[in-house]
């Protein structure tokens, strides 16, 4: 962010982070997932698991919600938005 700011001169601040690909069956998720809590605290929004679905989504030029709104992938984008609409 301060890279931004120096060099671009950019003047907007910063809501969160969100975290996407996640695997929490994977030590190098977990590390990811401690070094941006250390680097930005409570702005790391909770992750964006990785997810066949996405992928398909993604390829097909649909959202998660189109291809189904009720899978975990969804749910967790909807959690985002909410947590985003409260700023």
């Amino acid at each position: 962010m301060l890279v931004l700011q120096k060099e671009k001169a950019w003047k907007g601040s910063l809501l969160g982070v969100v975290p996407t690909f996640y695997d929490e069956q994977t030590r190098e998720s977990a590390s990811a997932m401690v070094d941006l809590r250390q680097g930005f605290g409570e702005r790391v929004f909770s992750p964006i698991h990785r997810a066949t679905l996405l992928r398909e989504c993604a390829a097909e030029g649909i959202t998660i919600f189109e291809k189904d709104a009720k899978c975990r992938a969804a749910d967790e984008y909807l959690r985002l938005v909410d947590a985003v609409a409260k700023f």
